[in-house]
């Protein structure tokens, strides 16, 4: 792990997260998108391992979060692995 918790969540906030960087109860983790993509913008998980990347390119980061395609897919990971919602940026994304 690099840095510790408060320089995560720092980082984390310049992208707008809708949650700080956590790891879920249980043992595996499922996102189903229950409406269409039409109706928001955003949103979506990214991973502690991304964020590495997205900061030694410098301040600005873009998130490249993780989406199901479509109403009535899913995105599923281990639910120990430290993850952050991306925040929604317009709309209402129903999960």
């Amino acid at each position: 792990m690099v840095g510790n918790n408060n320089s995560n969540n720092s980082t984390v906030a310049r992208f707008g997260a809708g949650q700080p960087l956590h790891r879920d109860l249980g043992i595996v983790s499922v996102n189903i998108i229950l409406n269409s993509a039409e109706e928001f913008q955003g949103g979506g998980t990214m991973f502690e391992n991304q964020l590495y990347s997205k900061i030694t390119k410098g301040d600005r980061i873009i998130p490249s979060a993780l989406k199901p395609i479509g109403v009535g897919h899913t995105i599923a990971h281990l639910s120990n692995e430290r993850h952050v919602g991306v925040g929604i940026t317009y709309g209402l994304r129903d999960i």
